[in-house]
């Protein structure tokens, strides 16, 4: 299988469940909680079967190697993998938060959300669509330099041996 195509479908999932996500936190804005917590539980849903695919493509096909210089590699390739990884941690502990109180609220069953104090949730539910944002752009950076910029020469498969000999990497 093309790996560049698993990168696409992978990108497009994660673009549409942002996309989601935001239509959630606009309905949110609106009070129209029954919309928002649909909406949230789509993205998040969404976001599930993304990292479960994701997961099983690392296993499958391995990782893709990186194909350009090592200063770049080591200077700028590195720390912006680490610093996406960082962001994709932080998001999925806001969401798994914000989805656990969004849910022990729905069980409530409020009869007026504005009137509980859900300040923990609103500020979590922003810093995580904020934080989302920020891994998918710098997930879209790590795909150029992977694909685009600096492609690499072969993959690593999962039991760490490379798929194509001669390939640079660093």
């Amino acid at each position: 299988m093309e790996t560049r195509i698993v990168w696409y479908v992978i990108m497009g999932a994660m673009t549409l469940a942002f996309a989601v996500a935001l239509m959630g936190l606009r309905q949110a804005r609106g009070h129209a909680i029954g919309r928002h917590a649909v909406l949230m539980a789509a993205s998040a849903g969404m976001v599930l079967i993304w990292l479960v695919s994701y997961l099983a493509k690392q296993i499958l096909f391995g990782r893709e190697t990186f194909g350009g210089p090592e200063e770049i590699y080591y200077g700028l390739y590195i720390p912006l993998f680490i610093f996406h990884m960082l962001c994709a941690a932080v998001t999925l502990g806001l969401w798994g938060f914000n989805l656990h109180h969004g849910i022990r609220f729905l069980r409530e069953k409020a009869s007026n959300a504005q009137a509980r104090p859900w300040h923990g949730h609103r500020l979590a539910g922003r810093m995580g669509v904020l934080s989302f944002g920020v891994t998918l752009v710098t997930a879209y950076l790590v795909y150029l330099m992977l694909f685009a910029w600096y492609p690499g020469g072969a993959e690593l498969v999962a039991d760490g041996s490379f798929s194509r000999a001669g390939s640079l990497n660093p």
